[in-house]
């Protein structure tokens, strides 16, 4: 059985559950292609080390978006990856989680 956690996302008028696999980043950089293949409809990525920015590598990694909350949990932005090439890409966040989506458009 994979370790899941549940978050909770607020809407002006309305609120969701939502059950996501869990990932801990115990390194300071993530391989975003291993983590979509492993969880293939998205993870909630939690920066598990004592540094103060995390590496999201997307090289070869299709299309998706990284949405970023602080230590409070609150919002804090939307990172999108548009798959183009096999070109080495990524993200340098320094925010305690991540939820990793797979762009399905």
């Amino acid at each position: 059985m994979k370790n899941t956690q549940t978050i909770t996302i607020h809407y002006e008028e309305s609120e969701k559950e939502v059950i996501l696999n869990y990932a801990p980043a115990d390194s300071t950089w993530v391989n975003c292609n291993t983590l979509l293949k492993d969880f293939p409809s998205g993870c909630l990525v939690e920066g598990k080390h004592k540094f103060l920015q995390t590496q999201f590598i997307l090289d070869n990694t299709e299309s998706c978006k990284l949405i970023v909350f602080d230590v409070k949990k609150e919002f804090v932005s939307i990172k999108t990856h548009n798959h183009t090439g096999d070109a080495p890409f990524s993200f340098l966040i320094s925010d305690h989680y991540v939820v990793l989506l797979p762009d399905n458009n």
